[in-house]
């Protein structure tokens, strides 16, 4: 080996010894998923909202003031359900807020589904959304709504710059 090659890999040796080692970073996936549809039999645009666990915990705690751990939902349901309320909501093509009936909540492994529904009525015109689910948690957290209402679909994207968005459309 060559004089010069030698200090090369000297170096590059001393350099990884001596160099502190970069912690391993978990992979921050910060995403929310909320569906808007409506049900055709029932008459009601059913909401779905389908959070991480390991994310919302954390985000209940800060809010209930209270160590929460969602493997018992029935200890932590009246938190969930004023948490939700207060960070998302759904209005009319005129701003009107559109009342959200709570369903309920279910943990199934490492995600929590909570629901709610609100009556449809035919003459909406669209449909505006607040979420802020999650962002006092994860400043780029990124949630997304699909909204399907007949014929009318698209993906709102919201984030903590944009929490709000509007679906909006003319049947005449």
């Amino acid at each position: 080996m060559r004089p010069a090659s030698r200090l090369a890999v000297a170096a590059a040796v001393a350099l990884l010894i001596v160099a502190p080692a970069a912690p391993p970073r978990a992979h921050e996936f910060a995403f929310a998923l909320t569906s808007v549809e409506l049900n055709p039999g029932t008459g009601s645009l059913e909401i779905v909202h389908r959070l991480f666990v390991h994310d919302l915990e954390p985000a209940l705690e800060a809010y209930a003031g209270r160590r929460v751990k969602l493997d018992v939902l029935e200890d932590f349901e009246p938190d969930l359900r004023r948490y939700v309320e207060e960070r998302f909501s759904l209005a009319d093509a005129d701003g009107t807020p559109l009342p959200l009936a709570w369903i309920g909540a279910e943990l199934d492994g490492d995600r929590a589904w909570i629901y709610q529904e609100t009556p449809y009525d035919p003459a909406l015109k669209g449909v505006g959304v607040k979420d802020r689910l999650l962002f006092e948690h994860n400043d780029k957290q990124v949630n997304s709504v699909n909204v399907l209402i007949g014929e009318h679909k698209d993906t709102l994207t919201l984030t903590d710059d944009e929490d709000t968005a509007a679906l909006l459309w003319d049947d005449e």
